[in-house]
């Protein structure tokens, strides 16, 4: 930049202050001055001339002919502009930074919560653009911890739409109970304790799901009949017929396996908890168990 700059025959000094990312006060050679952020396009550097009008009604001007320009005076560095904008996405935070799993869990419940009351809010008594931007930042705070612990974004949906009726000492509903139907009841999935984690060894173990994340008997039981009495008609492409095969044998596993929601609760089996030490143990084989379905007779389990 140096070799450019006496080329060009600007000053070293002010050469570089030509640092992308930066606030910049440009004096050209003519007398006249503008005001812009240098950016970097395509190896070419430019300038985001915004002369106190915002970005969206800024002009880049550029490439950046160095032999027009007489000084160069830095307004605000690359940091500045960047903790600036940090500043606005998140605002104040909401909460104390958690370092265990039980701390992760409940900040992000809280945060869903508020997220929550701010969307009433925000719909009560016309648009209130004041808790409309806080949510905002509730948002970006929340998707901030839930990347820190790599949470699913199922996972999230299924945070974000239970915590209030968590906050409210409700019962968790299922999946199902949340969706409006079977396509839109994958969008959704309960966490497991281990998935909100700091460590992620223990988050990548495989642990036992949560008995919320299974559907009920019945309904169970409705998608096996239903997959038979597709079958059962004879104007069934091959294809149709191969997916309510595989359809029907999965929810034939179901119910002799007890993979459901009434069977996995019955067997009350929970994950283990940290050490004292902070770290979580896995078991070493697979967990035997027997539970109980809703007609009485005993299920043999395996968890893994």
């Amino acid at each position: 930049m140096d070799a450019q700059a006496q080329q060009g025959g600007i000053l070293p000094a002010a050469a570089a202050a030509l640092s992308v990312g930066s606030l910049l006060e440009i004096t050209y050679r003519d007398g006249s001055t503008t005001e812009g952020v240098i950016a970097d396009t395509q190896g070419a550097t430019w300038v985001q001339c915004s002369d106190g009008a915002t970005i969206l009604l800024s002009s880049p001007w550029g490439p950046v002919d160095l032999s027009v320009i007489h000084a160069a005076r830095t307004l605000k560095s690359a940091e500045q502009i960047a903790a600036e904008r940090a500043a606005r996405k998140f605002g104040e935070e909401a909460y104390r930074p958690p370092t265990t799993r039980d701390g992760h869990e409940e900040t992000l419940y809280a945060l869903a919560a508020d997220m929550g009351d701010l969307a009433r809010e925000t719909r009560q008594g016309g648009f209130a653009l004041a808790a409309f931007r806080r949510k905002t930042q509730l948002e970006a705070q929340f998707d901030r911890l839930a990347d820190q612990i790599a949470l699913a974004k199922t996972k999230r949906r299924y945070i974000r739409a239970t915590a209030t009726r968590r906050r409210a000492g409700e019962p968790m509903p299922r999946p199902a109970e949340i969706a409006g139907g079977p396509m839109e009841e994958a969008l959704y999935s309960v966490p497991k304790p281990q998935d909100f984690d700091p460590d992620p060894a223990t988050r990548n173990r495989r642990w036992p799901r949560p008995a919320l994340d299974y559907n009920t008997r019945a309904e169970v039981q409705s998608s096996l009949d239903a997959a038979l009495q597709k079958l059962a008609k004879k104007r069934v492409s091959p294809k149709k017929r191969k997916q309510m095969e595989r359809i029907a044998a999965t929810r034939k596993r179901q119910l002799e396996r007890g993979e459901y929601f009434e069977a996995v609760s019955a067997a009350s089996i929970l994950p283990p908890r940290p050490t004292a030490a902070g770290a979580a143990t896995a078991p070493a084989a697979p967990i035997q168990t027997t539970a109980t379905a809703t007609d009485g007779r005993p299920v043999q389990m395996e968890l893994f």
